[in-house]
């Protein structure tokens, strides 16, 4: 979207004034160091990503050198700022990633910007704004005076794992966020909300324990161990949660996306065959048993422990 479609009381930059390049998205900067490059368009989407990813966009902005002309400004006194402003979860959240103020004297901004995945919510919409800082007229009465004034924008709206809901994560001190609790050598801690109904993003956040930065760092470079065990952990707990306390039922339908849903999934294909009833029986009767199966079906042992190269 640009400013030149919307009328203003005041002079603004035209959609193609401003060159971006890419002009149609965002350039994907892969983790590795040899990674390929992609253009994000708007709608597409952003591949394997979790509440660990690490997420970098690069973009470049050039300016026509007689923007403050082109809008009845005196090039001496006007100065710019450039603003990217993160959006995500049906716009509840906004975070300014990258912000630069800027004479007319400079054309050409390089941009990079670093989104927290575990802020973000099954979409990712990046909104440049080019504004007035301050400004003086050069004899134009639509000059656009005042700081704040909008001059040009556009946004791309990209997808993150195709709408999907993920678990969020988020890294902190267990020492300091969790003190007194009896848990500060935990690897992981889990904290849910018994509202099936609502979307996973709404009731589930995972916790890592910065105080081991071992596990940290295995868990974001996706190593098989770490990831299994994490995986594991997330599901057993979440299970078992909603098993002991009762939270679903064999008769409700949940909405696609939300925490019912997937725990529903999750319980089907732990358990074939077996209603809810007969799952807390078995986990309560013989725990053993429930914790193996459960253990099976997230792959804990084969994706954690199979020997390097095989499938």
């Amino acid at each position: 979207m640009a400013l030149g479609k919307i009328t203003l009381p005041y002079l603004v930059l035209r959609a193609h004034d401003v060159r971006a390049d890419p002009a149609d998205g965002w350039i994907l900067i892969g983790a590795e160091a040899n990674a390929s490059l992609t253009v994000l368009r708007d709608g597409d989407v952003v591949e394997s990503w979790d509440g660990l990813s690490h997420l970098a966009l690069r973009r470049t902005f050039r300016l026509p050198d007689d923007a403050a002309a082109r809008l009845g400004l005196s090039p001496e006194a006007t100065r710019f700022c450039l603003v990217i402003t993160a959006v995500t979860a049906g716009g509840l959240l906004r975070e300014i990633l990258f912000t630069q103020d800027f004479g007319a004297e400079l054309q050409v901004l390089n941009v990079t910007v670093r989104p927290d995945s575990g802020r973000l919510v099954r979409e990712l919409c990046l909104a440049s704004h080019l504004v007035i800082t301050s400004a003086a007229a050069a004899g134009n009465p639509l000059a656009p005076l005042l700081a704040g004034s909008r001059i040009w924008e556009d946004s791309f709206r990209f997808q993150l794992e195709s709408g999907k809901g993920r678990i969020p994560m988020e890294t902190l001190s267990f020492r300091a966020a969790f003190q007194g609790q009896g848990f500060d050598d935990a690897l992981f801690h889990i904290e849910f909300a018994p509202y099936p109904e609502l979307d996973v993003e709404e009731t589930v956040r995972v916790y890592l324990n910065s105080d081991i930065p071992s596990f940290v760092d295995a868990a974001e470079l996706r190593d098989p161990a770490a990831s299994a065990m994490l995986w594991n952990g997330v599901v057993r707990r979440l299970i078992a949660s909603v098993i002991m306390e009762d939270t679903l039922t064999d008769d409700e339908v949940y909405p696609e996306g939300s925490m019912g849903a997937n725990l529903r999934r999750w319980l089907t294909q732990a358990f074939p065959a077996m209603n809810l009833p007969a799952i807390k029986a078995l986990a309560i009767s013989t725990p053993s048993t429930f914790e193996a199966m459960l253990d099976s079906w997230t792959g804990l042992g084969c994706d954690a422990f199979q020997p390097a190269g095989s499938t």
